[in-house]
């Protein structure tokens, strides 16, 4: 199962990431959001679920469009929330679509 049509849970703030941001206030969802350098909300993750998915949300739902978030670990370390893309005009802020290391589906970064 996936994320509804309008990725958000009922009853909870519409989810910001991905959005572009020119300060914190600008990502209030989900819960422990904030505004990354390239100018779009993004948050810590561990799954994708962290991100606005439903629960248990495999890469394949992402790649099937169940859900338009991503939970990415970087080399560098960390783990954050990216919505995904199809190209660059998916993507806000500074941040450009690139593919995932896996090159099952593409974020912006």
């Amino acid at each position: 199962m996936g994320c509804s049509s309008s990725d958000d849970k009922p009853n909870t703030p519409a989810n910001k990431i991905g959005q572009s941001c020119s300060s914190g206030s600008d990502c209030t969802a989900p819960a422990g959001s904030y505004c990354a350098k390239g100018g779009m909300c993004t948050r810590t993750c561990t799954m994708h679920s962290d991100c606005g998915c439903a629960a248990g949300a495999t890469n394949q739902d992402i790649v099937d469009g169940k859900c338009k978030y991503s939970c990415i670990s970087f080399s560098s370390g960390g783990s954050y929330c990216l919505n995904t893309c199809s190209g660059d005009s998916d993507c806000h802020g500074s941040t450009t679509c690139q593919a995932t290391s896996s090159g099952l589906y593409k974020v912006c970064i």
